[in-house]
């Protein structure tokens, strides 16, 4: 069976079959093999190929990795995809947070949902301070999408925020601009970038 993902893998960068070969000191129809018989290569072979061509060795070569590191892998790539943020309960959110030790990537257009929970900045202050990186991306407050996110559109009124947070409504730029304010307060704290 034909190894795809490598084949493709090296036109999307524009290596040869024989730019590996030479890399790796092998005959240029041993690379041949690994591609259109699917033979695997030594493990020095793949991780060296693999770096070549950025990829995973799991990813170009899945069935060679043992049982237990196939397993290691798995857990470490995407577990589960949410059709929208509503489907996210708020307990997977504190299960992530609670389980993030290195580095907590946030791409919201507004996120006011992550504001309603009033543990969520003092647990992302703490991440920081406990020397995780912490990045937040929030959308332009005067972008068209984030303006249309920020109103209820069939009356354009402002939405209102969790009454936990009372001084949402009725501030100049409503419920986005607050929103990013309390983002914002992190700013000074360790391990942060907010954008």
């Amino acid at each position: 069976m034909a190894n795809q993902r490598l084949r493709d893998a090296l036109l999307r960068n524009a290596i040869t079959t024989g730019d590996v070969a030479q890399k790796l000191g092998v005959d240029p129809k041993t690379v041949e093999r690994w591609i259109t018989k699917g033979r695997t290569p030594y493990p020095k072979h793949r991780h060296t190929v693999a770096t070549m061509l950025r990829e995973s060795e799991s990813y170009l070569w899945p069935h060679a990795l043992d049982p237990a590191t196939s397993a290691a892998v798995a857990e470490s790539e995407v577990l589960k995809v949410y059709p929208n943020r509503n489907a996210v309960s708020r307990e997977a959110w504190d299960h992530l947070l609670d389980r993030a030790t290195v580095r907590i990537d946030v791409l919201v257009y507004v996120g006011m949902f992550l504001t309603e929970n009033p543990a969520l900045l003092p647990a992302l202050r703490a991440k920081g301070a406990a020397g995780a990186r912490v990045r937040l991306l929030l959308g332009d407050p005067n972008s068209r999408e984030v303006q249309r996110r920020t109103f209820y559109a069939p009356t354009r009124t402002p939405l209102s925020c969790s009454p936990t947070w009372s001084h949402c409504s009725g501030q100049p730029g409503g419920p986005t601009s607050t929103t990013s304010r309390r983002y914002r307060a992190l700013s000074g704290s360790g391990g942060f970038m907010i954008v």
